[in-house]
């Protein structure tokens, strides 16, 4: 990203997780799926030893 410049303030609230970027709260809903986890090694419930 060449001209990015952007440098907000971030704040990060440890016991609520809240993150706010120049005082504007970061929100984003969970993830229903999860495209490409077990190809790239993500899938920690089958682990070869």
């Amino acid at each position: 990203m060449r001209f990015n410049d952007a440098m907000p303030r971030m704040r990060v609230d440890p016991e609520s997780y809240l993150v706010e970027a120049d005082g504007v709260v970061c929100a984003a809903a969970p993830s229903a799926e999860l495209p490409l986890t077990q190809q790239s090694g993500m899938d920690f419930s089958a682990r070869l030893y």
